[in-house]
């Protein structure tokens, strides 16, 4: 869970570890954190929760390709993603079919045509190290909820 919905990992451990003075709460700890987790999962959309990653898709073959592309993106991820047709500063990832040589600052994914499972799988490990994760921005960590008070 830690990995796959850290978001709603450190939400559900942070708010736990907030009731440390409630004894209701805290003599419940590991039933109420996962019940809280399986909740958020399944009731609070990720797309909803994370921050955006800014993404250009931006191949040779034209807007009708682009399309596709971002179309098979949407179906294969959940996350907070912002199409841009044109690079520009917030630009935070590439996917093309060519070299942006004027924004080497900005990652970079180029792509055969058509993409091959290694490139779908490349992608996704690329949007993840990307992926702003809440549990280091809180401090909260993944580590399991203790018993001390």
């Amino acid at each position: 869970f830690a990995e796959t919905y850290t978001e709603y990992f450190s939400a559900s451990r942070q708010f736990i570890q907030e009731q440390k003075t409630n004894p209701a709460v805290w003599d419940a700890r590991q039933f109420l954190f996962y019940r809280y987790l399986l909740l958020m999962v399944d009731a609070l959309p990720l797309k909803k929760v994370l921050a955006p990653i800014t993404l250009c898709v931006d191949f040779s073959f034209g807007e009708a390709y682009n399309r596709m592309i971002q179309k098979n993106i949407e179906k294969i991820t959940e996350w907070n993603i912002i199409f841009k047709a044109h690079v520009d500063e917030s630009v935070q990832l590439i996917l093309s079919d060519i070299h942006f040589v004027d924004w080497p600052e900005i990652t970079q994914i180029i792509w055969l045509a058509p993409p091959r499972p290694v490139d779908w799988s490349h992608f996704i490990k690329t949007l993840s190290a990307l992926r702003p994760h809440s549990g280091e921005e809180n401090k909260v960590g993944t580590a399991p909820l203790s018993s001390e008070k």
